[in-house]
């Protein structure tokens, strides 16, 4: 869960993923991404490259708020 404040550490100590949904531009559709990195230790205007499961695009996308880069407020 984003914003849990939890260690994302495996018991082996590797760090775990951290899961996140937001909206292709290409297709208006859900899809869920994840980064290495926890976001809310994060820069709020840091945007990751995030190669979309549906259109095989990459997008730019903030985990933290699921935003795309260059995608108006709706």
């Amino acid at each position: 869960m984003v914003g849990s404040g939890l260690d994302r550490r495996c018991p082996s100590g590797i760090s775990m993923s951290t899961t996140f949904l937001y909206r292709c531009p290409k297709t208006g559709l859900n899809v869920q991404g994840w980064v290495v990195d926890d976001p809310t230790e994060s820069d709020a205007e840091r945007f990751e490259p995030v190669t979309c499961l549906i259109c095989t695009r990459v997008h730019l996308v903030n985990p933290q708020t699921g935003k795309v880069l260059g995608e108006d407020d709706q």
